[in-house]
């Protein structure tokens, strides 16, 4: 099955060892293995890469032409037209419509998930400017994978990082950001050296990492919302020796204003939010310890729409405030649409770092892809 869906996985790998992607595949093999008449696809394709995600579609084409029917739910408007039949279109729990999918565009459904005109998905870019200080600076980093990577990061700059899953994006930023180990080069914030693997201290100095894996790393699913905001910045919420459930609420009250948490009950286990509620806790999580430097891991994963806007508010409104933000996205739009540079990745190495009219896809790609490279090994 693995084989047929075009995988690399070592069958006999435990998947606790697997990298997201490959624990999606794993349990996409599984679901087409049952030869089931009817499947259910739920985000199958939130963590793969358009190759993988253009091998999936194949074998659901087979499975179709053979009898087997299917139900692909999907944040991914130009999946949803690409591989579907029909749309149902629901929103905050309700049916809205269902209608064929050659009636539809990307632009109806969104309006229609949202109940209103997506005008503006991506907010007015803020340029800093080129006299802005240096918040951010890493020279030469290695950490195995990931060679030789040096940029740097100024005051209120959205920077977005993109290329194939797999580039090495992730590695680079949670070594930056002192969770993975470096084997050579310097990160400096704020002009002074940030040692290798002290998130602690990345944290205390105003750095912080919001991680693409909310479920697996960033929340505590069987906790409420307040045990996971609180979380990482406990310190700031303590009276005494004991944690203060007034500072607590307090901390909870302010975040569900400022980033739209929206819940029935607030005593609600984390697990039991919708995704983008999830998402909006996870950044008002790392907002808690009042960053200037802020990555952003793969931002709207597994998002609506009406969300993915509200995340790109928020980041737009964080720069505004004279923050610095690292974006990496698997979504080329989104990068396009946020940031004012692009650094591009590719098999560990930085090759090319984009600015202005350069922000495009066919830019973007050809440095992903190895057709074209400007920055030094």
């Amino acid at each position: 099955m693995l084989d047929q869906l075009g995988s690399r996985i070592d069958e006999n790998a435990l998947i606790s060892s697997l990298a997201v992607a490959d624990k999606q595949m794993v349990e996409i093999a599984k679901a087409i293995s049952r030869r089931a008449r009817i499947v259910f696809m739920d985000e199958p394709t939130a963590v793969l890469s358009r190759e993988e995600t253009e091998v999936l579609f194949d074998q659901v084409r087979k499975l179709r032409a053979g009898g087997t029917s299917f139900v692909f739910v999907s944040h991914k408007l130009d999946e949803v037209m690409e591989l579907t039949d029909r749309v149902t279109v629901l929103r905050d729990g309700q049916w809205v419509k269902t209608a064929p999918t050659s009636a539809l565009d990307g632009e109806a459904i969104a309006q229609l998930m949202v109940g209103r005109e997506l005008s503006s998905l991506y907010p007015n870019k803020h340029e800093p400017d080129v006299d802005e200080e240096v918040v951010l600076s890493v020279k030469g980093l290695s950490t195995g994978f990931v060679k030789n990577a040096s940029f740097e990061l100024r005051r209120g700059e959205v920077l977005g990082f993109s290329g194939l899953i797999g580039s090495g994006r992730t590695e680079l930023m949670e070594a930056v950001a002192g969770l993975r180990p470096r084997l050579s080069g310097q990160v400096w914030l704020k002009g002074a050296v940030l040692e290798p693997q002290d998130f602690r201290e990345a944290n205390r100095r105003g750095l912080a990492y919001m991680t693409k894996d909310r479920k697996g790393k960033g929340l505590l699913l069987g906790e409420g919302m307040t045990a996971n905001l609180t979380l990482q910045s406990m310190e700031r919420h303590l009276k005494h020796i004991y944690l203060d459930p007034a500072s607590e609420a307090r901390a909870m009250a302010r975040a569900k204003r400022r980033f739209d948490i929206r819940v029935r009950d607030d005593r609600i286990k984390v697990g039991r939010m919708s995704g983008g509620n999830q998402q909006k806790l996870l950044l008002a999580k790392i907002m808690e310890i009042e960053p200037q430097v802020i990555v952003i891991d793969e931002p709207t994963r597994g998002i609506d729409v009406g969300t993915k806007q509200q995340i790109y508010h928020f980041i737009a409104a964080l720069a505004r405030e004279g923050r610095s933000i690292i974006v990496i996205s698997s979504e080329m739009p989104e990068v396009i649409g946020l940031c004012t540079r692009v650094a591009v990745m590719r098999e560990g190495r930085m090759v090319g770092m984009l600015e202005g009219e350069e922000i495009n896809e066919q830019t973007i790609m050809r440095y992903a892809a190895g057709l074209k490279r400007q920055m030094a090994s």
